[in-house]
């Protein structure tokens, strides 16, 4: 077969991925320029490798799932299924929306994974032309918006010119209608680091997306990751919120893109010649798993930066949320990409009144403690909780608390994951169940 031969195989398979009812033959060769002729003997082909069947009685022609198949099968071995959903799984459920991932194919932006956080009342699922396997429309998306921020302007509106700034027909009314108006949401984007679409993509819905750049540093943007949602849910605060979020979210994943195979193939080859390939009596490293990425990193890659923060009394500010206590920060927050915080904390004038029933947006949240001794309420767990010098308590994370007493000299360590979160008050206590915890 030689090359326009297989083009137009090609254009055929594609057209007929847009018609899941299937299409007759004059549709087809008038969409596609084709004579009738080569577009019946492509179909035939088409037929006999079990990509395309005819229906009867009236003609029409459509996929079968071979294509699919397919697909499946490679989009299984990208690693995409259980490394990056777990982290867009994670996105949703954390901030009720709809989390998704597209990937940057040449000058094209593709759908290809989602997640959806939202799990009663009103919510926002993407129409056809907006799910996964399509192209991302690049100029009424905060996801076309985020990537085309971090090409060369020149390059941005040329790919976006090639579009026909073609918008599909559920598109909202605040959609860029020539380059000069896409040209001033580029910049925009460009100045606030993300991605907006407000009534752009699909009416009365918002969007926010930033950029996964390669973990390599080159430079280059290999996909987005994006939160969208209904409108009336989604206003300023809340939209500069989940762009940080993302911003976290995309550091991980700037560290599996661009895919590789994935990983459930023969163990890694040892890089230290002599040590044991099964691990001792004493030994609970599971050595039998290739690693999670490739490996050894040289220093300017590594996952984490190097960082030594000795302990110096200047460090100590009383920059938080109690005055009765002074911080140092342990530079985790820099060290991992906000993926960790992590702070020094001890008491410097009496505990005198009660935190009052909060919590925080975290997902994990320790402590370890130094000196002296703390004690909670929390909702759900019997009692009063209290942790000594010595004790170190994983906080549920997302659920209310109450700090009910300290000592005077308490010290302690607190790890949180991700750095920044949010503190949230409740209105009013919840019910409790008298019983004391000791650590």
């Amino acid at each position: 077969m030689n090359q326009s031969a297989a083009k137009r195989l090609l254009l055929v398979l594609e057209f007929l991925t847009g018609h899941p009812n299937g299409a007759g033959l004059t549709d087809m060769c008038e969409a596609l320029d084709l004579p009738k002729s080569i577009g019946h003997r492509l179909l035939a082909l088409l037929i006999e490798t079990g990509y395309v069947v005819q229906h009867s009685p009236n003609g029409r022609y459509s996929l079968t799932l071979k294509l699919t198949t397919l697909g499946m099968r490679h989009y299984v071995r990208t690693g995409l299924d259980d490394l990056a959903q777990p982290i867009l799984d994670q996105v949703a459920a954390e901030t009720g929306e709809l989390a998704r991932l597209a990937l940057v194919e040449g000058e094209r932006l593709i759908w290809v994974a989602k997640a959806q956080g939202a799990r009663s009342g009103l919510r926002y699922d993407p129409g056809i032309d907006h799910d996964s396997g399509h192209d991302v429309v690049l100029h009424a998306t905060a996801t076309g918006k985020a990537w085309l921020a971090t090409l060369p302007e020149e390059q941005a509106l040329r790919i976006v010119a090639a579009t026909g700034l073609h918008t599909p027909p559920r598109s909202g009314p605040n959609a860029a209608k020539n380059l000069a108006s896409f040209r001033l949401m580029l910049q925009s984007t460009r100045l606030s680091g993300f991605g907006e679409a407000i009534d752009e993509g699909e009416p009365g819905t918002a969007a926010v997306a930033v950029a996964i750049m390669e973990a390599s540093g080159a430079g280059a943007a290999v996909g987005t990751l994006s939160l969208a949602g209904p409108l009336l849910r989604l206003d300023e605060k809340r939209r500069r919120y989940f762009a940080a979020r993302l911003r976290i979210a995309a550091r991980e994943l700037s560290g599996i893109l661009p895919l590789r195979p994935h990983r459930g193939g023969p163990p890694a080859k040892s890089l230290a010649p002599g040590r044991l390939s099964q691990p001792g009596p004493k030994d609970n490293l599971v050595t039998n798993l290739a690693p999670l990425y490739e490996g050894p990193l040289v220093l300017s890659n590594a996952r984490s930066q190097f960082n030594l923060l000795p302990l110096r009394a200047a460090d100590f500010t009383q920059d938080g949320p109690r005055a009765d206590a002074e911080y140092r920060d342990l530079g985790l927050d820099k060290a991992t990409g906000g993926r960790v915080g992590g702070k020094h904390i001890r008491a410097v004038r009496s505990f005198t009144q009660e935190t009052g029933w909060h919590w925080h947006d975290m997902n994990s949240h320790f402590i370890y403690v130094l000196r002296g001794s703390i004690s909670f309420r929390f909702e759900g767990v019997p009692g009063i909780v209290t942790a000594c010098a010595g004790a170190c308590l994983s906080q549920p994370a997302g659920v209310p608390h109450n700090v009910i007493a300290r000592s005077d000299d308490l010290e302690l360590i607190e790890i949180n994951l991700p750095a920044q979160f949010g503190t949230f008050d409740l209105a009013s206590p919840p019910a409790l169940v008298p019983e004391v915890v000791q650590s």
